[in-house]
Order: structure tokens, then sequence, then C-alpha cells
């Protein structure tokens, strides 16, 4: 190769040289601004989705903000309505121990007034007309026991008190024959007796022949005599029913109980 030939050669490749180093250097500035872009596009993209993300976790949060409230509102409303009742059940219980109270006080104070009242019944039927003597004894006796037991309800112990009462009242408003045996001036004997409520006893022979009343005053039967024995069994007629109702005359001693 001549000199010639080889400094064209070396020009060539100068030349060649510094036109790809200029081609690089063009380049460079538009890959900078594309990775800038492309940076920046991931940069907004990121961000979007993170506003996004927290877009709907402040709603969620303000969701459960209101489910919060209205909990709030109802636990309110419930209280109040507690309180209501807790106010309405302690008037209650106020009542009640109150009312507790009064039954023990009238319990205290009944109970002697229930044995005062049997103690009275007692004494006015051993003063009255002598009838149906052993069953007035016998109810009187099992009243006076239960009145003594510690554990019957004093609510109770007054009912059957009451049961009493109206039993000895009921006496005043009914007639009765029966048949009972007497102690009479001739010995025990057999007799028909007819009771005018509380007013007047009287007895009638079973061969009606011979009558006779209990005197209150005296405390003993007293025998009747002539019309008087009539009267006595015509009673006994209409209290059996075996006649119509009349008018009848008998002698009478001082009302009972």
């Amino acid at each position: 190769m001549t000199r010639k030939k080889l400094l064209a050669a070396v020009v060539l490749l100068v030349v060649l040289a510094g036109s790809a180093g200029r081609s690089a250097a063009a380049k460079d500035p538009v890959e900078a601004v594309t990775g800038v872009a492309a940076r920046t596009l991931a940069v907004q993209q990121q961000t979007q989705k993170e506003l996004e993300a927290w877009e709907e976790r402040r709603q969620q949060l303000t969701a459960e903000l209101q489910n919060l409230k209205v909990q709030e509102d109802l636990l309110r409303y419930r209280q109040r309505k507690l309180q209501g009742y807790l106010a309405e059940r302690r008037a209650k219980i106020a009542a009640l121990e109150k009312s507790i109270a009064d039954r023990q006080v009238i319990a205290r104070e009944l109970e002697p007034y229930l044995d005062e009242v049997l103690a009275r019944a007692k004494t006015s039927a051993d003063r009255g007309l002598p009838f149906l003597a052993a069953e007035r004894r016998r109810r009187f006796a099992e009243l006076e026991k239960y009145l003594a037991s510690y554990e019957a309800p004093t609510a109770d112990k007054l009912r059957r008190v009451l049961e009493m009462l109206q039993i000895e009242a009921g006496y005043g408003h009914h007639v009765e024959a029966y048949d009972q045996v007497l102690e009479l001036p001739a010995g025990k004997t057999s007799v028909k007796v007819f009771r005018l409520g509380r007013i007047g006893l009287y007895y009638l022979t079973l061969d009606g022949r011979t009558a006779g009343w209990y005197d209150r005053a005296a405390g003993a039967w007293q025998p009747l005599s002539g019309r008087d024995v009539g009267m006595v069994r015509e009673a006994l007629r209409m209290a059996m029913k075996q006649r119509t109702v009349d008018l009848v005359r008998l002698p009478v001693g001082r009302g009972g109980w």
C-alpha cells in the first residue's frame, strides 16, 4: 500500500469514528427522556393505585363509623329503656317489701284477734241453745288446733275463722229437725228435736205425746203441756216438709248469738 492510500484509509476511519460518535451522542438524550417518562408514568400509576386503595379504605371507615353511630344510638335507647325498667322494678320491689311488712304487722295483730273470735264463739255456743253440740265442739277443736299451728298461713287461718262464723251465723237463718237422745227427768229419751234458728229449741217424743223446750235462763229442758205439744208437733211436720208452712205459737226464751 502506498503512503497516500494509507493516509486516506486513516482519514476514512477517523471520519467514520467521528460519525459514529456523533450518532451515539445524538441518541443519548432521547433515551434519557424516554426513561424519565417511563419512570414518571410508573410513579403516577402507583400513586393512582394508592389513592384508589385509600379511597376504598376511607369508604370502609366511613361505613364503619356510620354503623358505630347507629349502634351507639341503639345502645343509648336500650340504656334509657333499661333504666325505665329498673326504676319500675325497684318501685315494685319497694311496694312488695312494704306489702310484706304490712302483712307481718297484720299477722301479728290478726292472729290474737282470731284466737279471741274463736274463744267468743265457743263461749256463745256454751251459753246458747245446745243444738248440734258434738258437731260444733269438734269444729271448734279442729279450728283451735289449726290456729295454734306455726306453719299454717295467716290468710288461711282467717279464711277458716270466717267459715266458722258463717256456719254459726247460718244457724240463725234456718229451721232443722233431727233425732237425738236427751237426758230428761224420766231418763235418757229418744226424741225428735226441732230447732227454730237460734230462737228456740224443742223436742217431741217419738210417740208424739210429750214435748218440751230448752229454757236458756234455767239452762235446762222444760216440759210443755196442752196445746203447746200440738204446736211442737206441727212445727216438726213443717220442718220435715210434711205439711205446708203456717204460723205456730211456741214459747221462746232470750235469743242466742
